[in-house]
């Protein structure tokens, strides 16, 4: 009996040597699990910032050539702007030529007509001066005749 008592304790404690082997076992299975989970968490941390890190540079990269887009736009419609003003001043330009090359010819053809009677005024004013000659030497020769 204290055979069998003994046999039975030893079945047990062996048992329960496997049982605590068992657990052991599986609980080093489930640390090695949990510690696979950890890295894969870490890992799977690590590229959603790797990722929206590429996504906030991308974004950048976006927002900044937006920007660029903007100013190039910006930097057209000022070129634009200035060939419509270079424009309305060549052709402001053209027809105050073109005014002034009327004004000339006026000035010159009022320049001619003053330089005309001009002319006709010195040559009326020299025969004025013949006929008054002519006059007071006839009136000299009567008087001399006389």
């Amino acid at each position: 009996m204290l055979n069998s008592k003994l046999e039975n304790e030893k079945e047990s404690k062996r048992r329960l040597e496997m049982e605590v082997e068992s657990y052991r076992s599986r609980l080093a299975a489930v640390s090695h699990d949990h510690d696979q989970c950890q890295t894969s968490k870490r890992d799977m941390y690590l590229a959603f910032w790797r990722a929206r890190d590429e996504w906030l540079h991308l974004q950048q990269l976006d927002d900044a050539q937006n920007k660029a887009d903007s100013k190039e736009k910006m930097v057209i419609s000022i070129q634009d702007q200035f060939q419509q003003i270079v424009r309305k001043l060549q052709a402001k330009r053209e027809k105050q030529g073109l005014m002034l090359e009327e004004r000339n010819k006026e000035l010159i053809k009022e320049w001619n007509h003053l330089k005309e009677r001009m002319y006709q005024y010195k040559k009326e004013k020299a025969e004025r001066e013949v006929s008054i000659q002519k006059k007071k030497f006839s009136d000299f020769m009567k008087e001399s005749s006389k």
